[in-house]
């Protein structure tokens, strides 16, 4: 769980109110936009010296429904209107209030302060990747002591993430994370059966 705590840790960083910064406000605004901008996919891969781990999910914020696998081992959750359950051996729990609420912060993608400290701010303009043009924007942050190092390219009409790799140092370990984003008005979350 702790990495997927820094999964989405890193996630979190998505947004935040304006500092004076042009470029920087524009990334903020970008990485805004994918929690307001409807349904979406997620598909993110964090690869750690010792673990791979991979999360696919969809989110119609702030509820979720996500699948982590760590190492080959899997977990499934569904987060829906301030209840969190469980696929555990094919058997779907109800967590308790307490860890419910705990679940959901960890996953809650809409706390976006934490891009207030970026550094190093670069708009790139426009970037050509197999015949598809992006927006490139790329920054540094440090916050709960890691360092990190991100990139993404954006979608230049609608002005959201597509793509996101993130560079992240915690002391002396070295982890990366690539996150792609789908938007889908057709996506729902519902309870597990």
């Amino acid at each position: 769980m702790r990495l997927a705590s820094l999964a989405f840790a890193t996630l979190g960083l998505l947004a935040t109110p304006a500092l004076a910064d042009d470029c920087a406000d524009e990334i903020r605004a970008v990485m805004r936009a994918a929690m307001t901008s409807g349904p979406l996919h997620m598909e993110t891969t964090i690869t750690a010296p010792d673990s791979v781990m991979t999360m696919s999910g969809d989110l119609v914020p702030p509820n979720l429904r996500m699948t982590v696998d760590t190492n080959g081992e899997a977990v499934e959750m569904v987060i829906l209107d301030g209840r969190a359950w469980m696929n555990v051996s094919e058997l779907w729990v109800e967590l308790p209030p307490d860890a419910a609420a705990e679940i959901a912060s960890t996953f809650d993608l809409s706390d976006t302060a934490a891009l207030d400290g970026l550094t190093d701010a670069q708009c790139n303009g426009t970037v050509n990747v197999d015949g598809e043009d992006y927006l490139s924007y790329s920054w540094n942050l440090s916050a709960d002591g890691a360092d990190t190092v991100n990139a993404i390219l954006a979608d230049p009409e609608a002005m959201v993430p597509l793509h996101m790799e993130t560079e992240v140092t915690t002391g002396d370990v070295v982890s990366q994370v690539v996150v792609d984003y789908r938007y889908d008005d057709t996506i729902t979350i519902v309870a597990p059966n």
